[in-house]
């Protein structure tokens, strides 16, 4: 975690009204005092370690309630409203299966927000989450690649669900570069072992089939496509 992560998690205990920002509470048992942690430690617990599993702080107390009737409206007659809703009720099970899906739009349209939602929810389960970026995953292959106890190894492959945002922002060359190959890689191994995998893209399958090789989209058609519609704007 970074020092903003960790002043978000300190802030939670500084603020707390019931310890004052102690982070333990005194009660009397049979003529002793005992000290218990307060119920801002534990939370303090649980998002640190929504935290750990890269969630960026703007969407650690985000809930899928605060999606507005107009986004639920437009993407209910799509389908893909109800695909979100359901992948979230069945969570574990989609976990176990190794369901994955690739959710598309301009930005602006809560993709983020719901995929850290899912993998909080995850996490509330009993699952290992992680949340990162393509761009980074292709970075630390080629930095760890020899590191067998590496961001790589430790964080996402011993994950159960992963998020993949802006999987479209890895420029990649001609079909035999090893660039080609490390990103070929980490979608071919998750596919393998079946993880469960949440892609996200501010770009169209179709834009985006033009500049990836076959052997990738071959990999990419296994996995659900939801297009989420609707204007442009943060939904709160």
């Amino acid at each position: 975690m970074n020092n903003k992560d960790i002043n978000f998690l300190n802030n939670i205990k500084e603020s707390c009204t019931i310890c004052n920002g102690k982070g333990y509470s005194l009660r009397e048992e049979d003529s002793h005092l005992l000290f218990e942690d307060c119920a801002c430690v534990k939370t303090i617990l649980y998002k640190g370690n929504l935290l750990i599993s890269g969630i960026p702080a703007r969407y650690i107390d985000w809930d899928i309630s605060k999606l507005t009737e107009e986004f639920k409206k437009t993407n209910k007659e799509s389908g893909a409203y109800d695909y979100i809703i359901n992948y979230i009720d069945n969570i574990k099970q989609n976990i176990i299966e190794g369901i994955s899906f690739w959710m598309a739009s301009p930005p602006g349209l809560a993709k983020s927000s719901i995929s850290s939602y899912i993998i909080k929810q995850a996490i509330t389960c009993g699952y290992n989450g992680c949340y990162c970026t393509m761009a980074k995953l292709v970075s630390q292959k080629f930095k760890d690649i020899d590191d067998e106890e590496s961001f790589i190894n430790e964080v996402v492959y011993k994950a159960d669900i992963i998020v993949i945002e802006e999987f479209e922002k890895v420029y990649l060359k001609e079909e035999s570069s090893f660039l080609n190959h490390k990103y070929y890689e980490i979608i071919s191994d998750f596919y393998d072992a079946k993880k469960a995998i949440i892609l996200t893209s501010n770009k169209t399958k179709k834009e985006i089939y033009k500049t990836l090789p076959s052997y990738i989209i071959d990999r990419l058609e296994t996995i659900d496509y939801i297009p989420i519609c609707g204007k442009s704007g943060r939904i709160n």
